[in-house]
């Protein structure tokens, strides 16, 4: 009868034990889908400044695009002036020269 109960305090003594660890491994279970969720909140996060650094990105393509356009046409509009200055200046040493 002795050993029964001495067994039969071991197996209270194990299952104590184990209500131990089950509690400890729902605990960590719970920190690790707190952390998945952490995680997840962060890869989101991520992702979501990642595409707003895209559409900055492509905004300032665009800009850029449209700023070699205007400077392109800024160009030859300089460059038309120049002609246009330099056919002057050429006209006036004609006249400039017939005068004299």
């Amino acid at each position: 009868l002795g050993k029964f109960a001495e067994m039969e305090e071991r197996v209270k003594t194990i299952q104590v034990e184990l209500i131990q660890v089950a509690k400890e491994l729902n605990s960590c279970q719970e920190k690790i889908r707190d952390d998945a969720s952490l995680h997840e909140l962060e890869v989101n996060s991520l992702r979501d400044e990642r595409d707003e650094l895209a559409l900055a990105l492509e905004v300032a393509n665009t800009l850029n695009q449209e700023l070699e356009l205007r400077y392109s046409d800024q160009l030859a509009d300089y460059a038309a002036m120049k002609r246009k200055v330099g056919n002057f200046n050429l006209i006036e040493t004609e006249l400039t020269e017939k005068m004299n």
